[in-house]
């Protein structure tokens, strides 16, 4: 067994032990290594985790921006064959535009953050 394969059963039962709620002290014990290696490996885990989520939650934005696209250009489709509810398909369009600018974090200046208050609609004095 090399030392890569070795490094990742390691991290594996770390993995286990740690989402079983072990002490970083008590897994160290447990597996004969210094608690500054378990660390390490528990930094690790942690930043793949981290990575997977990112990876996921921009594949469903990808997916969502994606499906907007297509609800935009049916919506200027049917407006362009029934010029009589363009109006009606405009405001769809704005809708379909105010939910990606949300998606998007476009409709705040930036650096502003969202507090409780802004939630609830109250103002901040």
């Amino acid at each position: 067994m090399d030392d890569r394969s070795r490094a990742e059963q390691e991290r594996e039962k770390i993995a286990a032990l740690y989402d079983d709620y072990w002490s970083e002290e008590a897994i160290a014990l447990e597996m004969g290594l210094a608690k500054s290696a378990v660390s390490y490996h528990i930094n690790i885990i942690r930043e793949r985790i981290r990575k997977s989520q990112e990876n996921h939650v921009a594949q469903r934005l990808a997916r969502e921006l994606h499906d907007l696209d297509g609800m935009e250009y049916d919506t200027i489709q049917r407006a362009k064959a029934q010029k009589k509810r363009a109006r009606l398909e405009a405001e769809h369009r704005l809708k379909i535009k105010a939910r990606r600018a949300r998606l998007l974090g476009l409709d705040k200046p930036q650096g502003q953050r969202e507090s409780e208050d802004d939630r609830s609609g109250e103002s901040v004095d």
